[in-house]
């Protein structure tokens, strides 16, 4: 229908392994995966088709697993492997969306970061997207995170304070040092 009313604004998507599908046989496709070039291909896409794509200034386009999306269509798995580039300091945070049916299921979650640990269970019953905001010094590094979550989410990571997070919970104090 998006092709027949609008077709200069219609961008087509494939992830994963797919079986062909005739009625988009021979169309510009832009196939989404986890490169670089992937993402910016869709990103000028989306912009000729007059969508207005912000990218400048944000990350969390950038951290999106596609590749483990392809794997599981939800995109959720319980155990995360993320990480917060070495340029980004100061506000950092771990965004956490669980499947709508699990939302009154109690989510609890560990973060391995480097030599410290996170414990703590999230309260998804108002939102089930909660961001877990916490701190990176200016050290130049790019430390990978370990995240594992008791339920399947889907889990991102930014800098900066989120200006679109519904619930925000500070997770700045209460880390405990494993080394």
């Amino acid at each position: 229908m998006a092709l027949g009313l609008q077709r200069a604004r219609t961008v087509l998507v494939e992830m994963g392994n797919l079986r062909p599908f005739s009625d988009v046989e021979g169309l510009c496709v832009v196939r989404i995966g986890n490169s670089k070039e992937a993402r910016e291909t869709l990103v000028d896409r989306l912009r000729n088709a007059g969508c207005k794509a912000k990218t400048r200034g944000r990350r969390a386009w950038l951290s999106v697993d596609f590749d483990a999306a392809a794997n599981d269509p939800d995109g959720v798995k319980s155990d995360w492997v993320l990480s917060h580039p070495a340029k980004d300091f100061g506000p950092v945070w771990i965004r956490v969306i669980a499947r709508d049916e699990c939302r009154s299921l109690e989510h609890k979650y560990v973060i391995k970061w480097g030599p410290w640990l996170y414990e703590g269970t999230l309260d998804l019953r108002k939102s089930n997207i909660v961001t877990l905001l916490h701190q990176k010094e200016n050290d130049g590094l790019s430390v990978p995170i370990d995240f594992h979550v008791s339920y399947p989410c889907l889990v991102g990571v930014g800098h900066g304070h989120p200006r679109d997070a519904r619930e925000i919970v500070d997770i700045k104090n209460g880390w405990r040092r494993i080394d």
